[in-house]
């Protein structure tokens, strides 16, 4: 069986108190954000990937998962921006404390700087 049909989905209750619920929103507005705060979460843990939370969350496209990401305050600290800021920045020293990745040339690092 294919993990994305849905007999393959798991299904989970958060219960809240039903005062506190009926503040909170409808049941799908309040189930939409329990699962973009969850699926946030483990993005900023390093335990989903990019195809992996744009699938979570339904986008259909890249740009729609980057849109998602930018108006949480996500996107700007992808593993490839800190690469890249690190890569800017360094000497190219291996003794250089920003740099921090090895590479076969004794004394350099892998990044271009």
């Amino acid at each position: 069986m294919d993990d994305s049909t849905p007999a393959a989905l798991t299904e989970i209750t958060v219960r809240i108190p039903a005062d506190l619920a009926r503040r909170l929103g409808t049941g799908g507005e309040v189930e939409r954000r329990v699962l973009e705060a969850l699926a946030l979460d483990e993005f900023r843990q390093g335990h989903l990937g990019r195809v992996e939370l744009r699938r979570l969350l339904g986008f259909a496209t890249r740009a729609k998962l980057d849109e998602f990401l930018t108006g949480h305050g996500v996107f700007g600290h992808t593993r490839q921006t800190i690469w890249s800021a690190t890569a800017a920045t360094c000497s190219g020293s291996a003794s250089d404390p920003t740099c921090h990745w090895s590479s076969p040339m004794p004394g350099r690092c892998i990044t271009s700087c």
